[in-house]
């Protein structure tokens, strides 16, 4: 804004709130206010220069000059020209980067919230998570059933082949395929190995724990006659992990064994991928194709479609991405946690899925992100856009494992397993 003096020369022709001199050179500056609205009512339906000189700036962003709209303006063009020949540009990023952004985008918006019943109150911070060895059972438990059945599901979706080997003789597999083989078991991420190891370990554990506490409350004082009034037996402790998953979990499982099913292949005896009979159904469309005023099939409106195969393929590819992507990036905290609630777990060898992978895999989360974004540079813009609008839903539904451990217990309820 120009700020007028007597000295100034008369502004030209114009809005008398924009400064001309600046406006010649093409440049524009952003500024975020306060009490906008506020001062608007105030002073009537226009803000004058001292009104607007009054607010208060809350955030500035350095002007862009017209050279640089026109640079935007000429990458824009050279962006259309190549979606228009069917050569998409590369990503700036890769597909990991844009997805977890995706996902901070999101939780920004508040769509990752978790669901409360009503009444119930909100979850108490991380750091003062306390629970004990039925609570931590019942999240092993509740895993192990959602990555046994993610596993299952992508194997279905394969083909039954792990390998990687997506494709038949002479054939080229589809992106999303492909993409879901870089991802799946056969990088050495899969997690369910590891919980079903963690789960016979607490249950042995806890069986040993009670053992012992049922031995030494019968040969202390009174021991014998309790052991009399009540038939001769101690009483069986508590089973630390639980033998059935949450409603919420099988909820989960049954979705996810869903899209197993409707992104499952038949194999040929030559080893090929048997097409549907039918036309693939056009479920998605990427937003840069087009339709054909004719009513002829193009070559580029047909790549554009996506069957209702290869999206359940890519639901899939969200799903093992938001549970991988939380495990490695959260796992070690709540393992730390778990440690701290139960420090018997670590004697007990019952932390494998927080900390065990095969030695070909390495740094998980650095196997796990070079995976991502391998399988990214398959997948068209459509794909990856459809796999973003999964992310939501499949991070909420991981959010729910995570429940069962955000609580406060009293002390007499953690202990057991210490």
């Amino acid at each position: 804004l120009e700020k007028k003096s007597s000295s100034d020369p008369a502004p030209t022709r114009g809005h008398p709130l924009i400064d001309q001199r600046a406006a010649a050179k093409g440049r524009v500056d952003f500024v975020r206010v306060e009490g906008w609205e506020a001062a608007g009512s105030a002073a009537g339906a226009e803000l004058g220069p001292d009104e607007i000189g009054n607010l208060k700036v809350k955030s500035f962003t350095a002007g862009t000059t017209s050279q640089g709209y026109e640079a935007r303006a000429e990458a824009g063009q050279q962006l259309r020209q190549q979606v228009a020949e069917g050569d998409p540009p590369a990503p700036q990023v890769g597909l990991y980067e844009r997805l977890v952004r995706h996902l901070q985008v999101l939780e920004s918006q508040g769509k990752l919230a978790v669901a409360r019943a009503k009444g119930e109150p909100p979850l108490p911070s991380f750091d003062r998570w306390r629970f004990g060895a039925k609570r931590f059972g019942q999240y092993l438990v509740d895993q192990s059933h959602v990555h046994e059945a993610l596993d299952k599901a992508v194997l279905a979706a394969l083909g039954g082949r792990i390998g990687g080997e997506t494709g038949g003789e002479g054939e080229e597999a589809s992106g999303a395929m492909r993409a879901l083989s870089l991802v799946g078991p056969a990088v050495g991420l899969s997690r369910s190995e590891a919980l079903r190891s963690d789960i016979t370990a607490l249950s042995n554990a806890s069986a040993a724990t009670g053992a012992a506490a049922a031995a030494a409350a019968a040969a202390g004082a009174g021991g014998a006659a309790a052991a009399a009034a009540g038939g001769g037996e101690a009483p069986a402790a508590e089973a630390a992990v639980p033998a059935s998953p949450t409603t919420e979990t099988i909820a989960y499982v049954r979705l996810i064994e869903q899209l197993g099913q409707k992104a499952s292949v038949s194999i040929s005896p030559n080893g090929k991928e048997q097409k549907e009979r039918d036309s693939p159904t056009p479920s998605f469309l990427s937003l840069t194709s087009s339709s054909s005023s004719s009513g002829s099939n193009t070559t580029s409106d047909a790549s554009a479609t996506i069957s209702l195969t290869d999206a359940a393929r890519l639901r899939l590819f969200a799903h093992t991405f938001t549970l991988l992507v939380t495990h490695l990036t959260n796992g070690m905290r709540i393992g730390a946690k778990a440690v701290e609630c139960l420090p018997a777990l670590r004697a007990a060898k019952a932390v494998s899925f927080f900390q065990e992978y095969p030695p070909s895999v390495g740094d998980p989360m650095r196997a796990f992100r070079g995976a991502v974004d391998e399988a990214g540079r398959g997948l068209s813009e459509g794909e990856v856009q459809l796999v973003e609008g999964e992310l939501g839903p499949a991070m909420v539904k991981a959010s729910l494992l995570l429940k069962v451990l955000a609580v406060e217990e009293r002390e007499e309820e953690v202990a057991g397993l210490v």
